[in-house]
C-alpha cells in the first residue's frame, strides 16, 4: 500500500482522489481500487500525475 485516505460519507472517491497521490513522490505503474474509481475522472487524474 502506497497512500490511505479516511473521509466522510460525504466526499466522494473522485474529490478525495487528488489529495491521496500528491504525496506519493514514485512512480506509480498499477492501480488496484474498488469499482467506485471506475471513470474518466479518476483515470484522467491519475494519468495526469503519473
Amino acid at each position: 500500500m502506497v497512500a490511505s485516505l479516511l473521509t466522510t460519507d460525504q466526499i466522494g472517491d473522485e474529490t478525495a482522489l487528488p489529495d491521496l497521490i500528491v504525496g506519493i513522490a514514485s512512480q506509480v505503474t498499477r492501480v488496484l481500487a474498488d469499482a467506485a474509481y471506475d471513470g474518466t475522472v479518476v483515470s484522467d487524474c491519475l494519468t495526469q500525475k503519473f
